[in-house]
């Protein structure tokens, strides 16, 4: 009875909270260009406190043309000195704000990367956060129990953020807490998957899911579904004959369920349309362009593509040729990798995102994730890019359940990791992936070895333990279709194929 009054009025003043920041976010979907100049203005005012903008003798006065010509684009490698100068130092370096936070980020085959966290960009994804949240709200989403799983991560020996809240200033991360579905402070690392597995099992008031990558919550209902028996033995009678029965029945398990909130797009579709067919009655709804470098565009209910976040950081766009738009230049169908100037210091930054511009919302270009930029795999001249393996390959594997990963030893060719290979899996795939001209002519020249595919039951709970293993926070796992680096390829397969009964997969 007093969770039935508390959640409408938490609701009700989460709403009264955000309206001012949502309005605005409206008003300037109408003048693009006069919101990313303004923010730009604000940008350039910092960066001539700091020892990069005198390097490049940014005074703070520069329109557009200027700041282009000055700055060069940036990516970490060509900018982690001025970043570690940064974190070492109480002095302006990159930014003429107190780091408050460092997040370690990497992707599947890259070195961890270490972004500061300043008070104005854990504003941006508050105001991110308001945004989503309010539109949600405005239509019609009722919240009865409030119930909220964000993101999280076992305890690692890695610092960073633990789960979603921490991308929230006060007081809104107050007041999120009290309704958050957690598993116990202490868990340890190894036990983390049965005690979340348990801690989920036992809410069945849940509401809301907020995830990032659509694996992690695939891989923990699979292994739910695995160690059904065990986890049931560990519940209250009263728990254990919700959904059980003949099967997972997740939405007996979760019958409040209402919204699950993870990406969407690229690598990510086929997963997403999993989890649709389990959850046929919840709304989920796809992540806007979210790293842990910047909140860069937010979804909003009955928009297709996602709005940029315009008044948050300033957006350049790279053509394939080479020349530079700005967003109000974009026009439908451009594909652009995108650079960011953010507000911790990350000045004209190559995020290494490519996206789509789909239409408009007023007069403001929506954008949608294509994939990664610098995903590319080069053995022998073939130079294979993860988003044109991923498009010749998803017909052959329909789940997107896969990894192609390079090999060096005994010779150089590619290994296809997939829980769900079939007979003549290894030549298809091997002419899907020959309509690469590069590639083709390398397994004509006999450079390449024949593609050779092999079986991995639960691949994506393997590759999450793997990648834990190799420092990265189980939350913010990306999905990938291809591994570039063969070094670290050959661990992987070391760990699931060499060492199977060695594996330390999630118990």
């Amino acid at each position: 009875m007093l969770n039935q009054l508390i959640v409408p009025f938490a609701s009700k003043l989460f709403q009264a909270m955000c309206a001012r920041e949502y309005a605005a976010f409206r008003n300037s979907l109408a003048y693009p260009q006069t919101a990313q100049e303004t923010v730009l203005r604000k940008l350039l005012k910092d960066l001539a406190r700091t020892d990069y903008g005198r390097r490049y003798q940014i005074n703070g006065d520069e329109d557009y043309t200027a700041f282009s010509e000055k700055l060069p684009i940036q990516t970490y490698d060509s900018f982690e000195l001025w970043i570690q100068r940064q974190l070492h130092s109480d002095q302006a370096i990159i930014t003429p704000y107190s780091v408050l936070h460092v997040e370690p980020t990497s992707g599947s085959s890259g070195p961890v990367k270490r972004i500061p966290y300043t008070r104005p960009l854990i504003g941006s994804f508050t105001r991110m956060f308001q945004i989503w949240a309010y539109d949600q709200l405005k239509h019609g989403f009722h919240a009865k129990t409030g119930r909220i799983f964000m993101s999280i991560s076992p305890p690692s020996g890695n610092p960073g953020f633990t789960d979603e809240r921490d991308y929230l200033r006060e007081p809104f991360k107050t007041l999120v807490s009290p309704f958050l579905v957690m598993p116990p402070k202490r868990t340890q690392a190894l036990d983390f998957h049965k005690t979340l597995a348990l801690t989920w099992l036992q809410e069945e008031r849940l509401e809301i899911i907020s995830i990032w990558s659509p694996s992690y919550l695939l891989a923990l209902l699979t292994y739910i579904d695995q160690n059904r028996d065990e986890l049931a033995a560990l519940l209250p009678a009263s728990k254990r004959m919700l959904g059980f029965v003949n099967g997972m029945d997740w939405q007996a398990i979760w019958p409040h369920l209402k919204l699950i909130s993870c990406w969407d797009n690229a690598l990510a579709k086929p997963l997403v349309k999993r989890i649709r067919a389990l959850f046929p009655n919840v709304q989920v709804q796809g992540k806007g362009l979210l790293a842990t470098e910047a909140p860069m565009t937010v979804p909003l209910v009955g928009v297709e593509g996602h709005l940029p976040l315009v008044g948050e950081l300033f957006m350049e766009f790279e053509m394939p040729d080479g020349d530079i738009k700005r967003l109000h230049e974009l026009q439908q169908g451009d594909q652009a990798q995108l650079i960011i100037t953010q507000r911790a210091g990350l000045t004209r930054y190559r995020i290494n995102d490519l996206v789509e511009m789909r239409g408009f919302c007023q007069n403001t270009p929506t954008l949608v994730f294509m994939g990664r930029a610098n995903q590319v795999s080069d053995l022998a001249g073939e130079k294979l890019h993860e988003r044109f393996v991923a498009q010749a390959l998803m017909p052959v594997i329909p789940t997107g359940r896969f990894l192609l990963v390079p090999e060096q030893e005994p010779e150089l060719g590619y290994m296809l990791l997939t829980d769900t290979a079939h007979e003549g899996l290894a030549e298809q795939a091997d002419r899907a992936l020959c309509q690469a001209f590069h590639y083709g002519q390398a397994r004509y020249l006999g450079q390449l070895k024949p593609l050779r595919v092999v079986q991995v039951a639960d691949l994506l709970i393997k590759l999450q333990a793997f990648y834990q293993l190799q420092g990265m926070k189980l939350g913010n796992i990306k999905d990938s279709a291809l591994m570039t680096d063969p070094t670290q390829g050959k661990k992987l397969l070391a760990f699931l194929i060499d060492s199977p009964d060695k594996m330390p997969l999630p118990v």
